[in-house]
């Protein structure tokens, strides 16, 4: 059994309301979004770029269809977060929302080229963990002393290597 669309005027001039509000949306959204989606496309092609290269350097094989899928994969993944960053800046109508959104996940990107590039170096993050617990336990005043760029050959501080011994806290948990 199918069903006809309605014919009569009032059905047809809601749909095509409704329609031209959702493509007028759509085109407000990504008229938002297009610098934020080039920015992304540059970083993930940047980090491939060093990611490729810091695992050469590190002895691991890079396998061209994982490359290509992780890639794609952050592209969907970066796409995803502009357009939600877009609409929601259009549905409160507070542009900057767009800018937050995309600028917090364009940084995670960030750090991952940072670390990629510190690794071909030599070198790599430490405390940066530790950093981001406090800062979440306590916003005001933070220390980023803690943070400390070194060797990727010394050792662990002392507090993860007592740490790397302790059994795991929870079920199923490795360390």
């Amino acid at each position: 059994m199918t069903h006809a669309a309605p014919t009569d005027t009032t059905s047809v001039v809601i749909q095509g309301g409704a329609a031209t509000l959702a493509v007028a949306f759509l085109r407000n959204t990504l008229d938002l979004a297009f610098p934020f989606l080039v920015v992304a496309g540059v970083v993930i092609i940047v980090d491939l770029i060093f990611g490729v290269k810091a695992a050469n350097k590190r002895g691991e094989v890079v396998r061209a269809s994982k490359a290509i899928r992780r890639t794609i994969g952050k592209a969907v993944e970066y796409l995803s977060w502009v357009i939600l960053g877009a609409t929601l800046a259009i549905a409160f109508e507070w542009p900057p929302l767009s800018k937050i959104i995309i600028g917090v996940a364009i940084s995670i990107e960030l750090l991952s080229i940072v670390s990629n590039w510190l690794s071909l170096h030599g070198k790599k993050i430490s405390g940066l963990e530790e950093f981001a617990k406090e800062v979440i336990k306590d916003k005001t005043g933070h220390d980023a002393s803690m943070i400390h760029i070194t060797d990727a050959e010394q050792q662990q501080p002392a507090h993860r290597a007592a740490d790397a011994g302790k059994a795991p806290d929870t079920p199923g948990e490795t360390r």
